[in-house]
């Protein structure tokens, strides 16, 4: 099975040429000139192919396994790859000692990557065997911080302090005699090392100097009793100390235990508990004032055998009031629902507090480098993942948000991506929004197309089309499914425009949609600009673009693969990852502008789910703002981070449509309507001018170079700029 993955892996095309060209087949040198190594790429591909035809043969060709040949250089080749590239005689030597028992394995929930598994995190993109594209890698979301491996508990999610915390908070420390009965009747009994020292069996603090006192005085009013068993001359005497009430549940479980003074004739008649009945109320009542505390803790405390008390722990665990948790250093450590919850709250606090807050300004300096603005920018798939489920202006999509972040974008990167199904655009519906057509200011939104179900907010209305062209559009779309522009235009017998304004009609209902962009881009363009460019290409017979119309949200269930609470899980997990991609901090006044968000109640819930699973960090990491906040880790750092720019502002432009349009929100001064022709200049974030129409505006404070460059690139109408150093 592993040499049958292999065989997809990059690995073997490497090794394969490395070994064909020192084995002399094939040529280095020609004519006295070295070869191009892109010739030699290929005549690899046609040795292997002569070889080894089902390498690089089709999957749809191939039944059952490929039949590896008998020829030196394919077993050379899997050699390397199983003993250079990949150690297969120890992984068969890891899974005997696993087999055979004496490599132990055991899960534990942790905030950051184990020291064995950053290698497998931080693999080259070849060591892993599919093709995915590296940036949507879950890896990537794993923070690479050093971490303190003199102590396990650096790497967990509950801390060793809120742990101890608890213990303090939950045993008894009572400050007069009737306080001591209480606590008696809260733990259930107390060992004589208790009663003695005041600290609890797991190590809580406490004060005993008057203990013993108040206990006599007690024994006195026959509210409490001393209980033994074991035979003293032997040594095998054990003491405790019970409350009269909680007597008759002691009896049951051992019922040869001698107790003074005798209480029992002025305790009321009642039904004697059986003894698992009895030790369930006592492990429960003991377990409420220990906090987390181990089986072993447990038995000595009760003098019982772990395995009795075993049986009476799962009873515990089926009715949801203790849980077994995991901890490396304690094995079987048990520990009550409420307390656990209680942990883990202490321990976001104490990371929470860990964290030192920055500024506003600074956090919008780290949103300008967190997108690229301010170097030659990423590639076009990274600017759309942080622009996922963001809702702009259509004809601002390429010239402001994408152009901006992608020093090479082009729109047939774009529509490639389109067709390849990996994305997909909508046009969200705005209860505000009553536009019957489509304009170039109309709001749409551009997201993965498995993530499309997510974020619509609501299905289309199909039956609110009311247009007669547009309802027989739709329906031979309903009727044949996805069609070409031609098909519908042949099918429906309408003239070009009348197609063109049923579409826009469609789109602006947000009825339709499109696999590609090219569509969508020619539909906007002014009238007499179509019509040059379909004289111009009619020699060639296109004058159509490509992809093909389908109704929005087609081919998607309602449910998919779940339950409804299932399905919104997954529709908060998609929406808070997005937010977290795109803000790096996510909190509710950065995301004032969404329009496609659920309440942030809502997103708070999960968001704090996240921070318990070790995803996010919580806290107070921007300062000047109410309520949570939680930021990605590899965020994190980079916020801490000095951007190093020599002294020198970084001066960017963006669009008012773009999400960093934060001025009002994130820092004082005038908020800037979000429309297609407004733009921002912004000097290390922080907004100095913009244009609003045609006036340019310049807010106080502005130098004189950020006013030379606000007339360079503001006023004058150009190809989107870049930062400008």
């Amino acid at each position: 099975v592993l040499i049958q993955a292999l065989l997809d892996a990059p690995m073997f095309e490497l090794r394969w040429r490395w070994n064909a060209t020192i084995a002399l087949a094939v040529q280095r040198m020609r004519n006295g000139k070295k070869l191009p190594p892109q010739w030699q790429r290929n005549q690899a591909e046609d040795l292997v192919a002569v070889v080894f035809p089902d390498q690089i043969a089709c999957f749809e060709n191939i039944r059952g396994a490929r039949e590896i040949p008998d020829h030196p250089l394919v077993s050379q080749t899997i050699g390397d790859c199983l003993t250079d590239t990949m150690d297969i005689d120890g992984l068969e030597e890891l899974l005997i000692k696993i087999a055979a028992g004496e490599i132990e394995i055991r899960c534990l929930d942790l905030v950051g990557p184990s020291p064995l598994s950053r290698e497998i995190i931080n693999a080259r993109p070849y060591a892993f065997l599919d093709d995915g594209e590296a940036e949507n890698r879950r890896t990537r979301a794993i923070g690479n911080d050093p971490d303190d491996l003199s102590s396990a508990a650096t790497l967990s999610i509950i801390s060793v302090e809120a742990r101890q915390q608890v213990r303090d908070e939950t045993w008894i420390q009572p400050r007069n005699a009737d306080e001591l009965h209480d606590g008696l009747l809260q733990l259930g009994f107390l060992t004589r090392a208790e009663l003695t020292s005041g600290n609890s069996s797991c190590g809580a603090a406490g004060n005993a100097a008057k203990w013993g006192t108040w206990f006599n005085a007690l024994c006195e009013e026959f509210r409490v009793c001393s209980v033994s068993l074991g035979d003293e001359n032997s040594g095998s005497k054990q003491q405790w100390w019970v409350a009269s009430e909680r007597l008759p549940e002691w009896l049951a479980i051992h019922p040869r235990s001698t107790f003074s003074p005798d209480p029992t004739a002025l305790l009321p008649d009642g039904t004697v508990p059986g003894q698992e009945e009895a030790l369930v109320g006592l492990l429960r009542s003991r377990m409420s004032g220990l906090g987390p505390v181990s089986r072993a803790q447990l038995a000595i405390d009760l003098g019982m055998g772990e395995d009795s008390l075993q049986r009476a722990l799962q009873s515990l665990q089926n009715e949801g009031f203790a849980i077994l948790m995991q901890d490396e250093a304690t094995p079987d450590l048990w520990c009550e629902r409420r307390l656990l919850a209680r942990i883990h709250r202490y321990s976001r606090a104490q990371r929470r507090r860990a964290v030192k807050p920055v500024s506003p300004a600074a956090y919008m300096k780290f949103l300008v480098h967190w997108h690229g603005l301010d170097d030659g920018g990423g590639d076009l798939a990274q600017a759309l993942s942080m622009l996922q489920g963001w809702s702009a202006p259509a004809a601002m999509w390429e010239h402001a948000l994408l152009a901006a972040r992608c020093s090479d974008y082009t729109p047939a990167q774009l529509d490639q991506l389109f067709l390849s199904g990996q994305t997909a655009w909508f046009r969200p519906f705005l209860a505000s929004d009553q536009n019957r057509t489509i304009v170039s200011a109309t709001p749409l939104a551009i997201v993965p197309r498995i993530n499309i179900r997510e974020w619509f907010s609501r299905r289309p209305d199909l039956d609110g089309v009311s247009d007669s062209l547009a309802r027989k559009v739709l329906s031979l779309l309903e009727k044949h499914g996805a069609m070409f522009t031609a098909d519908l235009e042949h099918e429906s017998g309408l003239l070009r425009p009348q197609l063109e304004q049923a579409m826009k009609t469609l789109i602006a209902a947000g009825a339709v949609t499109a696999d590609a962009f090219s569509p969508l881009r020619w539909l906007l363009r002014p009238e007499a600009q179509k019509l040059r460019r379909s004289r111009k290409a009619k020699r060639h017979a296109v004058n159509l673009p490509v992809g093909r119309w389908s109704i929005a949200g087609a081919g998607f269930s309602d449910e998919p693969g779940g339950s409804s609470a299932e399905s919104e899980r997954r529709r908060l997990a998609i929406i808070c990852q997005s937010l977290l991609r795109r803000y790096g901090v996510v909190f509710r006044a950065v995301i004032q502008r969404e329009t496609l968000l659920p309440p942030w109640r809502e997103l708070l819930n999960y968001l704090r789910r996240m921070e318990d699973r070790g995803e996010v960090r919580g806290g107070r990491f921007v300062d000047g703002f109410s309520g949570e906040q939680f930021a990605l880790p590899e965020a994190l750092g980079l916020l801490r981070q000095p951007l190093e720019n020599d002294g020198k502002p970084v001066f960017t432009v963006i669009s008012a449509c773009d999400p960093l349009n934060l001025g009002g929100l994130i820092l004082p001064g005038a908020k800037t309507p979000a429309t297609s022709g407004n733009r921002i200049l912004l000097e290390n974030g922080i907004p100095v001018a913009r244009v609003l129409g045609d006036e340019l505006e310049e807010f106080d404070g502005i130098s004189q170079q950020a006013r030379q460059q606000a007339r360079q690139h503001l006023l004058v109408v150009r190809r989107w700029p870049k930062s400008v150093p």
